[in-house]
């Protein structure tokens, strides 16, 4: 018996079908993710161009001390818009940036200093000040020293406040309910308050009406300084309704920097305060007129 050949040239054609499926499927599959590498690539590339723009702008800020616009950055087609603000400036309120120990004092201007000619121009005409420190949610008790730096006349002169919150305490310094502190203290609050954004757990309002007069002698700045804290502590400030309106001179500068690379847009933000005298100088303070101790 003699039997008819089988035609096989169906079943060849569908394993060329399969295997050209296959690779094709590895093709786009390795396309893909070349194009997909490609592009993160460039994403990445364009975040740090406009993140290095961005950092470019706060150094330009930094010099020159205001907004510069927009400017690009040589031929990558990158470029940084600053902007800048005065800290504290027309504020009632302030709260210092980070937090500092117990040996980084904080200078907080009442005057405007001209560091050009050295000399200062008086702005805050309130008879009283409020100081708030310390983290609400910390276990100290830190104390505070407020220093408080006056002209009278031609002579420079300095007066201090000592202010404990702890009840346990023997320094003599000035407690909440205390008859340790003097008539200019009030207000002593240990019950915590919000200032400029910040919590604060202290407060105390120190009357600076001996250090003042409208004429003559007028306020140039405090020094804030922490004191029996071994963790770092939030400073502020708030102006308080007595004689005089004026609000708080400028503490310093904010600079935003925002880069734009590509699609990435990267912005970064600097606070910098103004240049405060060295802390050696706190307990020694001299006449303009030459190295006459006060």
């Amino acid at each position: 018996m003699i039997y008819p050949k089988k035609n096989q040239s169906g079943q060849a054609l569908l394993i060329v079908l399969l295997i050209m499926a296959v690779s094709l499927t590895i093709g786009l599959s390795v396309i893909s993710s070349s194009v997909t590498d490609i592009s993160l690539s460039g994403k990445s590339d364009d975040s740090a161009r406009a993140f290095s723009a961005a950092e470019a702008g706060i150094e330009e800020g930094l010099v020159t001390g205001n907004s510069t616009g927009v400017l690009p950055i040589g031929e990558t087609g990158a470029t940084y818009q600053t902007a800048t603000v005065n800290l504290g400036a027309g504020q009632t309120a302030f709260a210092f940036p980070g937090e500092y120990r117990i040996d980084q004092i904080q200078t907080f201007w009442l005057a405007s200093y001209n560091s050009t000619n050295g000399t200062y121009t008086k702005v805050y005409d309130r008879t009283k000040l409020r100081v708030v420190w310390g983290n609400p949610n910390g276990t100290d008790n830190p104390a505070l020293e407020a220093t408080i730096y006056y002209k009278d006349g031609s002579d420079y002169k300095v007066g201090r406040f000592a202010l404990d919150p702890n009840p346990a305490a023997t320094d003599y310094f000035c407690q909440p309910n205390s008859t340790n502190c003097p008539a200019t203290v009030s207000n002593f609050s240990t019950g915590g308050e919000t200032v400029d954004g910040k919590d604060f757990k202290y407060g105390a309002t120190l009357d600076l009406s001996g250090f003042r007069n409208g004429g003559t002698k007028y306020l140039l700045f405090a020094r804030l300084r922490v004191l029996y804290s071994a963790s770092a502590q939030v400073l502020g400030a708030v102006a308080v309704s007595g004689t005089g309106t004026s609000n708080f001179p400028s503490q310093g500068i904010k600079i935003s920097a925002v880069g734009q690379s590509g699609s990435a847009t990267r912005k970064v933000e600097v606070k910098r305060l103004l240049p405060a005298p060295p802390s050696f100088l706190d307990y020694t303070v001299y006449s303009e007129g030459g190295l006459v101790h006060q």
